[in-house]
Parts: structure tokens; sequence; C-alpha cells
């Protein structure tokens, strides 16, 4: 990289440094004052450099690349029209540019630094086509300043008819790194761990599809050809709908929100999803559920001895059980209860309505859950405390126990694992005449409005899961 150091009263001097972990060159002062200038300076086209290259290639038009060799020629022209030196200093300089344009490795030698210097002092990186294109029309501008410069060291300064074919540059509109709203995004709404992850995921392969990171560039048809390879894939339309493009719709809203684009390319754009019968998601059956229930009695790891018996009698969701502390396990009015809510070291629930304090079935009192709790102490009952990783340990732990309840035979599609359970326990709280309004507020799943003003109470909760058994238990083999 080459960098431009201010020399008061004279050219700005060019210093050469390799960009790597760190970037060392000579200052070539000794004057403190001058030296803090050019250390100001450099640092300034560092930063630009590196937002450059955060913001991806630039595509140029050809009208752009030409008003980019018209920079090459203002520059050149300001520096030596005063004093132009010999006219044959500016024949061999023709000479030589129109030697180097005639083959493109020496057009690359040539021009190529300098395009980039060009270019990086607009904040520019660009892709190979435009940077391709721009060496060609610098070289050619050049050859407009040798013929020029060596006109005015022969005394004649009449005006440039070359000068009148540069178009004006215009600076682009400040790019809009997409890569830069989603962190931003995360800052303010801090969203759980697994839909940071996911997220990104689908930002990134964004950003791959695209060939930049330049969010006020996308157009709708690189929106819909985004779309069309997703599906083209092989991803279910619903995993594109409600996956990829809720992502990026959230993500330009924001943006919108915040002055940072004009207009959402992703408006109104969806992929049309034909549920078909038979593909709906089930619940376990209670042959099912007694049958995962014997086999988590066999087990010592935490997380497979109890978190079945809680997802299947509380109904709540694998992430909500499986980010459990102990010392949100206690006794209210003689009742044992769970408190769900965010982990303590950074966990999240789907909504604030998750957040809530529930009765813990008898049938698992009964088998001692009491006692881990207490073996296990205050902090997280199924996971190990968290390192500095991005998702939350209970996401781990979720899978593992998906896996593993996969692995001893339940492998039908439409049930999962884990969220099954969930499906279980409300066909259970049905059959056993409990109110739709109780079974949501124990699962905490709102319905509306007037569930705002429903708070259920311990001992109805008690009363309403200990009408929840399954037949059947018994170990397995």
């Amino acid at each position: 990289m080459v960098f431009k150091l201010p020399d008061p009263g004279k050219d700005d001097l060019l210093v050469s440094a390799t960009l790597g972990s760190e970037v060392t060159f000579s200052l070539r002062t000794r004057e403190p004052a001058l030296a803090k200038l050019r250390h100001a300076a450099a640092s300034v086209q560092l930063e630009q450099h590196f937002q450059a290259l955060r913001n991806g290639p630039r595509w140029l038009s050809h009208k752009e690349r030409v008003a980019l060799g018209g920079l090459a020629y203002d520059e050149f022209v300001k520096s030596f029209e005063d004093f132009p030196g010999e006219p044959e200093i500016w024949e061999l300089a023709r000479e030589a540019h129109e030697s180097a344009l005639s083959s493109s490795e020496r057009s690359e030698a040539w021009f190529g630094p300098y395009v980039d210097q060009l270019a990086l002092a607009k904040g520019l990186v660009l892709d190979p086509e435009s940077r391709r294109g721009a060496i060609q029309e610098a070289g050619r501008a050049l050859v407009d300043v040798a013929k020029r410069l060596h006109r005015n060291a022969s005394g004649d300064y009449s005006p440039d008819p070359a000068e009148a074919r540069f178009p004006r540059w215009e600076d682009a509109k400040p790019s809009v790194s997409i890569h830069d709203v989603f962190e931003r995004w995360q800052r303010e709404r801090k969203p759980s761990a697994s839909t940071i992850s996911t997220w990104r995921g689908c930002v990134d392969g964004f950003v791959a599809h695209l060939g930049h990171n330049d969010m006020s560039r996308v157009t709708k048809k690189d929106v819909v050809a985004w779309k069309d390879a997703l599906i083209a894939r092989g991803l279910a339309p619903q995993t594109v709908n409600d996956g990829h493009l809720t992502a990026l719709k959230a993500l330009y809203r924001y943006a919108l929100d915040n002055d940072l684009v004009t207009t959402n390319p992703l408006d109104g754009l969806r992929v049309i999803v034909k549920k078909r019968a038979g593909t709906g998601m089930l619940p376990h059956t209670d042959q099912d559920v007694a049958r995962i229930l014997s086999l988590s009695k066999l087990e010592t790891l935490p997380y497979r001895r109890w978190m079945p018996w809680l997802l299947a009698f509380s109904g709540a969701r694998v992430g909500e059980i499986a980010q459990l502390w102990g010392c949100r396990i206690k006794v209210i009015d003689g009742i044992p209860t769970m408190h769900i809510a965010p982990a303590e070291d950074g966990g999240s629930l789907k909504n604030v309505d998750s957040e809530r304090t529930i009765p813990i079935h008898p049938a698992i009192v009964d088998q001692g859950f009491m006692n881990f709790v207490r073996e296990r102490g205050e902090g997280p009952l199924f996971y190990q405390r968290r390192g500095s990783g991005e998702k939350h340990p209970s996401k781990g732990v979720s899978n593992h126990l998906a896996a593993w309840i996969r692995s001893e035979g339940f492998t039908e599609k439409r049930q999962a694992p884990n969220h099954a359970f969930r499906h279980w326990f409300k066909s259970a709280c049905m059959r056993e005449g409990i109110l739709d309004s109780l079974a949501d507020a124990i699962q905490g799943h709102k319905g509306g409005e007037a569930d705002r003003y429903r708070h259920g109470h311990l001992r109805t909760m008690l009363e309403a899961i200990s009408k929840l058994k399954v037949e059947g238990l018994k170990p397995a083999g």
C-alpha cells in the first residue's frame, strides 16, 4: 500500500508499506509536529483501506471508469503544469504509457498500483472487471497528460481538448455494510444466541451470492436471484421464507428505520409455499412418551435423565428447560416450582410472555428431582458454565437430547424429537378437559390480548398437570 504523507509547501510524500498484522514504515521526519501530522494522515488512509475491504469489491460503470481516469489526469496536470520541465521528458512518458497499454500484463504493472491508490482515495476496492477497465482508462488519461505537458513544456498553454472528455467523478453514496448493519441490529435487539448463529449464516450466504457487502446497492433482481438459488439448492420453500428471507427483511427494516437505506428490495417477496396433507408436525404418541420416559429413567446424564420428564409434564420449549438453573427451582406455598426465565449467564427466551413460574409434576418430584437439584447447586442444571462461544451452551444440550431420542429409534420425520413433547402436552390437556387458557399459561403459549389479563395460580396449575399420566411406564428392554 502507498501512503500519501503531507509535506507542507511541497507535493505529498509517497511511502510504500506492506500490509500485515502490523504496518510499519518511516514517517521521514524527526520533527514531532510533522510526524504527528503524517501519522494522523496515514491512520486515516489505512482506515479507508480497511473500510473499503469491509464493504467489498465495487463495480464501476464505463462512465465511472473514465471519470476515474479523469482524476488521474487532473492530479498529474496540477502537479506538473506550472513547471513541466523539458518537452523530451513528456515525449518519453507518452511512449512508455502507450507501450504499457499495448499489453495487459504491462498495463497491470505500469498502472495497476496507481489505479488502486486512486480508488482507495475514494474509499473503494474495485472488482476485477472494473479494475481492468479503470487501468485502461487511467493509461489513456496519462497518455493525454503526457501530450498536454509536452505542449506546456513547449510554451503552449492553450485549452486541452482532451480534458473535456472526462465526466465528473461523482462520489458514491456511503456504503452500508450488510455485516455492520447485522452487528448493530444484534447489539440493539439482543436476539437469542441461536437466532444470531442462524441469521449470521443467512447474511454470510447472501453476501457471498452478491459478491459485495453493500446493502445500498442491492436490487430486487439481486434478491430474487438469491431466492431462486436457494430453491435450486434444494432448500424447502418454508425454510427460505421463514429463515433466509425473514432475516434479511428484518435487517432492511432496521436499516430503513435508522436512515441507512432508502428502499427495501425484499418488500413483498415470498416463496410460494403449498401446504400438503401429511406434512404437518405431529405430537409424540402416548406410547412414544411412555417409552422415552422409561428410557430416561435408566440414564445418568442429567439432560437425558430429567429433561424428557420436564418437557412432557410442562409442555415447555426445550430451550427453556435446557437453560434451567438450580436457583430457579423453589418450593412456593409447599409446591415445587420452576421459574422459566433467561439463563443467568446470558440465555434468552422466545418472547417476553415466555417468562413464568410453573409447578413441577408430582411424578418428577417423587423420583428425586429436588435431591438432584440440591446436589447440582445454584448454577446450570444441564450444561457446564458458559465459555466465550457465541452460542449459549444450552443450545448444545437441546441438540444432544434430540440426537439421543433419534438414536433410540424415534425417527418419524413429522415428530420433532424435543418439540413433539410440547404437542403431546397440549393434546393430553385437551383430552383431560383442561382449559386451553390454563394449558397455554403453563406452556408459555400466549394466544391473544385476553391472555394478558390471565395469570395462572400455582395451585390451579398443579391440579391441572396432576391429571396428566402416562400409562405403560417401565424400564426399557
